[in-house]
């Protein structure tokens, strides 16, 4: 019988990853907002409130969020090919994510109309790698050295902020019996 293989579990290290409890959230952005690291506090707003993959986040462009025509901000988020599943997606941009995606702007100042709206969105800033979009490992290492900073002893990972997104679903629905069927 075959038998699934694991290749990233380290040896006396826990893999699972879970939600985010309610308070943690808050601390985190405080976290990267007083470390003015931006590119985290933007995936992290935006993972939380639009349920995306991480893979997926770092392949925005500035398009995905402005209408290039007029340059005002979108309500939806421009439809895309999940990476994992090749599913369409084109979630509701809320009003934090507007923010969010506002502040993230103002700090970095970044000129989304640049390249008529089609440069990434999260690109390094500097080092060896500046101008390529950052990855999933760079972001995990900040949003894990976050987690310890701020207290958080549980196992938090760049799935984390999308499992949070489907608890706080759950919790809001939480008196309808199909809850778990519309979160999947």
């Amino acid at each position: 019988m075959y038998k699934r293989q694991v290749y990233n579990k380290k040896k006396g290290k826990k893999s699972e990853v879970y939600a985010i409890e309610i308070p943690d959230i808050k601390k985190l952005m405080d976290f990267f907002y007083e470390n003015e690291m931006w590119q985290h506090y933007l995936i992290f707003v935006l993972s939380c409130n639009m349920a995306r993959r991480i893979g997926d986040t770092l392949t925005f462009t500035w398009e995905h969020f402005f209408y290039p025509a007029t340059g005002t901000m979108r309500n939806d988020l421009l439809e895309i090919v999940e990476d994992k599943t090749d599913k369409l997606a084109n979630p509701h941009i809320n009003s934090a994510c507007k923010k969010a995606i506002r502040l993230y702007i103002e700090k970095t100042g970044l000129n989304p109309s640049d390249n008529n709206y089609k440069n990434y969105v999260f690109v390094q800033t500097s080092g060896n790698y500046k101008g390529r979009v950052i990855t999933d490992d760079g972001y995990r290492k900040g949003l894990k050295k976050a987690a310890v900073a701020v207290g958080i002893e549980y196992n938090i990972g760049t799935h984390s902020p999308r499992k949070t997104f489907g608890m706080i679903l759950s919790l809001i629905h939480i008196s309808e019996p199909t809850r778990l069927a519309l979160i999947s």
